[in-house]
């Protein structure tokens, strides 16, 4: 059984452009400084709009280069997917001129392209040995099998398969690539991990973006605070918690998100004339005043301001923290001197200063609910194939059903069927087998081998395992894709917190997993078998015995 994770990414800082408004001489006559603020303004621009010059103030290369040029030179057909914004026509437009001397067609494009002109170059390349590369998002990727001239055109469809089988969660390995096609999906990056941001926050704190400001703008300030090797570690952590929490950043988004922590996205002039030391500081701009998914994943995550500190509150109210524990020898005002209305924001904006500046501003991810570490727990058991994993998880699904289910549960998995007239879930459920826990498997994913040969192993990162059932042969008969949201449901099934909860998708998730492990079951040969009915609305339950034979009849 296979499946894959997507995680919308990008091979290079440059998949960032300006607004269209900021093109041509206005571009080149902008300052430098201008450059960083319009990175957040923009977030919704091409790669392709940005000069030569711009392009080199921000592009980091994540290791890939090497090998797509390898790839062409070797003759391959490349194709580059993923998702909108995920960087890969700027990656193919930086590399084209080596691509092509290496002899491959460059496409760089696909949505200037009909799928009639795509698919008549590529069958030409396929019929010359010429090599290729093609950017093209994984939907119209999907959608070019439709065509007439992709009936048996093999490297399409190996193509296809090399994308839906990146990552698995099966026993059986998976077939090598099929020569010459190689994808290389750039949804499979973790463009939060640490790495990365560090190198971000590099690019974007150049020289080069602050000689033109003045020494008391808070970009300034900002940009001293963001060279610290602590502050650099914190804001990398931050959105460490967001990618565990399952958001696919793009580098588009991670550099709009900071160009907003360095400047605001707002002018110079309007940076200066802000009455509030605070409104532009990069503690407060993490999580205050940015737009987009990125800035909303880290508001859903974490704010500091949120997490109550069991020795550290007292002492920011007070002002009684030691200089020595922040990152410049200073310590902040007490805020209970303050005039009372200006209390609760200058805390809120103090709290958030000192996650990412203070020795112990750490410890605040630490304080998180412990249904949130638990998941981190639960991957790296379930990554080991943890026995308790396992009796764990089959005391949380039976609790779907039956809340009131005892501990001893955990040892089998309780197969409750139904019958589904509409798409809403049924409430009322049979239950004629069960299947012991010795059935059940923990897989961790397997990474294709052809995407072991290009993603660094920085960038990756294990957001769901499976649980899978088999048969007396050991064979994969069903199996469950364990994500963190699946997993905070089944912890409240666990606790007995009722069905009501669950999410529709969920409820799917888990009943079909059910549903699949009810039809491999051998049928019973006995005379008479027992019956459990159960309303999981109303929460009652009645048990029957049907008599099978010599006359099928009901034993009430």
């Amino acid at each position: 059984m296979t499946a894959r994770e997507t995680a919308p990414d990008a091979s290079s800082m440059s998949g960032v452009a300006v607004d269209a408004r900021y093109q041509g001489d206005e571009a080149v006559a902008a300052s430098a400084s201008q450059f960083v603020e319009r990175l957040y303004r923009s977030s919704n621009s091409y790669a392709d709009r940005l000069t030569s010059e711009e392009l080199e103030w921000v592009d980091v290369d994540l290791g890939l280069n090497d090998k797509m040029l390898g790839l062409a030179e070797d003759g391959h057909q490349i194709i580059v997917t993923g998702n909108p914004g995920d960087g890969k026509t700027h990656l193919i437009e930086r590399l084209r001129p080596a691509l092509e001397k290496a002899g491959a067609l460059v496409l760089t494009d696909a949505n200037e392209l009909s799928d009639d002109e795509i698919l008549s170059q590529w069958r030409d390349c396929d019929d010359g040995g010429r090599a290729m590369v093609l950017a093209i998002n994984e939907w119209p990727l999907f959608v070019l099998r439709r065509h007439p001239l992709a009936a048996d055109f093999d490297p399409l469809q190996e193509a296809l398969r090399q994308v839906q089988q990146a990552i698995s969660y099966g026993h059986e390995p998976v077939q090598e690539p099929v020569e010459p096609v190689r994808v290389i999906d750039l949804g499979l990056r973790n463009i939060l991990a640490q790495p990365i941001v560090f190198k971000v926050i590099d690019r974007l704190t150049d020289d080069r973006f602050y000689a033109d400001l003045s020494p008391t703008d808070p970009a300034v300030t900002n940009r001293e605070a963001m060279s610290h090797p602590q502050v650099r570690e914190r804001i990398a952590l931050l959105l460490q918690e967001v990618a565990r929490r399952g958001h696919h950043a793009t580098m588009r988004q991670l550099v709009g998100f900071v160009a907003f922590l360095l400047t605001g996205g707002a002018t110079a002039a309007v940076r200066l004339a802000s009455p509030s030391s605070s409104r532009y500081h990069y503690a407060q701009l993490a999580f205050e005043g940015g737009d987009g998914p990125l800035f909303d994943a880290i508001r859903a995550s974490f704010d500091p301001a949120t997490v109550t500190h069991p020795r550290r509150d007292m002492d920011l109210w007070l002002g009684t923290t030691a200089p020595k524990e922040w990152v410049d020898g200073r310590c902040p005002a007490a805020i209970q001197t303050l005039p009372s209305g200006d209390r609760i924001d200058e805390y809120r904006a103090l709290k958030r200063r000192f996650f990412f500046e203070h020795r112990d501003g750490r410890s605040l991810i630490g304080l998180l609910p412990s249904d949130e570490r638990g998941f981190d727990k639960l991957v790296t058991d379930g990554r080991a194939g943890s026995a308790t994993v396992v009796r764990d998880l089959l005391l949380a699904i039976n609790r779907f059903y039956e809340p009131d289910c005892p501990d001893t549960d955990r040892e089998r998995l309780v197969l409750w069927q139904s019958h589904r007239f509409d798409v809403k879930a049924p409430n009322t459920f049979l239950m004629l087998h069960e299947v012991r826990h010795g059935r059940f498997r923990i897989r961790a994913p397997e990474l294709a081998p052809w995407v072991n040969a290009w993603l660094p192993q920085e960038q990756r990162l294990v957001r769901m395992f499976a649980l899978i059932a088999t048969n007396e042969h050991d064979a994969t008969i069903a199996s469950l894709l364990v994500d963190r949201a699946l997993y905070l449901t089944l912890a409240e099934a666990r606790w007995g917190l009722g069905r009501t909860s669950w999410s529709r998708s969920a409820t799917r998730r888990v009943t079909r997993f059910v549903d699949k492990v009810h039809s491999s079951v051998n049928v019973s040969v006995s005379d008479v078998v027992d019956v459990r009915i159960r309303n999981v609305e109303k929460d009652i339950e009645a048990k029957i015995e049907i008599q099978r034979y010599p006359v099928a009849r009901y034993i009430l």
